[in-house]
């Protein structure tokens, strides 16, 4: 009993390389390849494997290099990236620039704080009693005038 060949072996050997072309009928109507890009590259890496690529024979199967599909030269440009790491440096310099003379404004905010305080001395303390002592006084008439309506 003989072990029958994988289809792709037998399309290759019938076809050549012309099997993993993708094809047009005299109508012109489109028809895929014989032989799909998954089974060639199955047979490919199972010829790499047994240590048949290089050479192919119908009868066992292989790999011949020229059949592999030459790539496309992808123009090197750099990945685009997140904008955050893009615009990093610019950050950074926009920090450093702010940063200059910060302790002089920090310095000058905290003397604007400071005197926007009012003067803590014996005017400052009497003003302070006779407004509290107002406001008791303001409560307790309120109080009185409630009581009397009652």
């Amino acid at each position: 009993m003989t072990t029958r060949l994988p289809r792709t072996v037998r399309m290759i050997a019938q076809h050549g390389p012309d099997a993993f072309l993708k094809r047009t009928s005299d109508t012109g109507k489109y028809t895929g390849a014989i032989v799909s890009r998954r089974a060639a590259a199955v047979l490919r890496k199972r010829s790499i494997i047994e240590g048949t690529y290089g050479d192919f024979n119908p009868e066992i199967g292989g790999w011949k290099p020229e059949w592999d599909k030459l790539r496309t030269i992808v123009s090197l440009r750099p990945f685009k990236g997140h904008k955050r790491e893009r615009t990093r440096e610019q950050r950074v310099d926009k920090i450093n620039k702010a940063m200059q003379g910060m302790e002089a404004r920090e310095e000058k905010y905290r003397q604007e704080i400071q005197q926007k305080k009012p003067v803590k001395n014996f005017k400052y303390m009497f003003k302070r009693w006779e407004n509290t002592a107002k406001e008791k006084f303001d409560k307790e008439m309120a109080r009185t005038f409630r009581e009397k309506d009652e």
